[in-house]
């Protein structure tokens, strides 16, 4: 099958990748015999050769964060350490809750922060600002005005671009009748 594209185009930034090419990248599935760790989303293997790149994936959350590896060690001459790295996630879910009462973040900072989420291998954003009014009372059951609404689902985007998962929470609290 296809490679990741949001993986490939990371690994495009930091290398220069052409026909020409005297290294080849290899990309092929883990074992089935591999530990419980690496059967994990997201786990991956990477070795760095004079012969090339080879990178062991489950999924395409494994060769987005193989690729987020690879430009966190391309140095300035656009060259890679001779190395083997294996890594998976100790724990499932990796990321942060925006829940906080207080002005919410603009839709740049949120993009900014699902970008940055990726970089790092996080994998959740759980979306739920208190202060925003159509997710708490007394308009959490109204939809978002259109402006609004495409600016969500340009951030659901995004995450999924950057192998985050975007997650719904509301607050409904303050209108339940005891």
């Amino acid at each position: 099958s296809n490679p990741d594209q949001d993986a490939m185009n990371v690994i495009a930034q930091a290398l220069p990748i052409s026909d020409k090419a005297k290294q080849s990248i290899e990309i092929k599935l883990l074992p089935n015999e591999s530990s419980s760790e690496m059967k994990r989303s997201g786990a991956y293997t990477l070795s760095i050769s004079e012969e090339g790149i080879q990178i062991g994936i489950n999924d395409g959350r494994s060769l987005f964060y193989a690729a987020q590896t690879i430009k966190q060690l391309v140095n300035e001459k656009q060259s890679l350490p001779l190395c083997h790295i294996t890594d998976y996630p100790d724990v499932p879910f990796r990321g942060v809750v925006e829940g906080f009462y207080g002005t919410p973040w603009s839709f740049e900072d949120r993009v900014s922060q699902l970008q940055f989420y990726g970089r790092m291998k996080m994998n959740t954003y759980i979306f739920g600002p208190k202060d925003d009014p159509y997710h708490r009372s007394p308009y959490w059951r109204e939809p978002y005005p259109a402006d609004q609404a495409q600016n969500i689902k340009e951030l659901v985007t995004e995450a999924a671009k950057n192998k985050v998962d975007f997650v719904w929470a509301m607050h409904p609290g303050m209108d339940i009748q005891w």
